[in-house]
């Protein structure tokens, strides 16, 4: 009986593995049936650059959560920005809340100078302007133009004073 030369031989044992002859004995190496030496260097070759994608990744990863953590706002910022945005929401509702209040004066004084009008169907309101004085009255100022009794349009200034949102017709002529 002539004794195999060393190397990869089917394994006696189980046909779908290659076991590796010593020359003397079958030792407890074993691959795949039917892969060369070049597929299982390329095997070994393919786990060693797995694992060196892997730890390329899980330090990539460390780096992006340790940049996030780095670049989270201190509670002092966090709430600096919660201040300045309510202090930005508190005064965008106090300028909302003041063009509210000169459009109601306004549309108030329109309302009594159309009301004052000999054909208040026809009224045409031009240059009508609202603004509030430093005393806090809101003045309200303009002309109308309108027909008077015999159908001639005719233009008419007016003023308006509101205080505590109560307005008044104070001059039309």
């Amino acid at each position: 009986m002539t004794t195999p030369n060393a190397g990869w031989h089917p394994d006696p044992a189980d046909p779908n593995l290659d076991r590796w002859w010593d020359g003397r004995q079958w030792t407890d190496r074993s691959r795949p049936r039917g892969t060369t030496a070049a597929t299982a260097a390329e095997a070994r070759n393919g786990k060693r650059i797995g694992a060196i994608v892997l730890g390329v990744l899980v330090v990539a990863g460390i780096a992006f959560a340790a940049k996030s953590v780095a670049n989270q706002p201190s509670e002092e910022e966090q709430a600096a920005a919660a201040a300045a945005t309510s202090s930005r929401d508190a005064a965008s509702d106090r300028a909302y809340q003041e063009q509210l209040l000169l459009t109601r004066a306004e549309m108030t004084c329109q309302e009594l100078v159309t009301g004052s009008l000999k054909s208040p169907g026809t009224a045409e309101f031009v240059d009508v302007t609202t603004k509030r004085r430093p005393d806090n009255k809101i003045v309200t100022t303009g002309s109308v133009d309108s027909q008077n009794g015999f159908g001639a349009m005719v233009r008419s200034s007016f003023t308006c004073t509101t205080v505590n949102e109560r307005t008044t017709l104070d001059f039309i002529g």
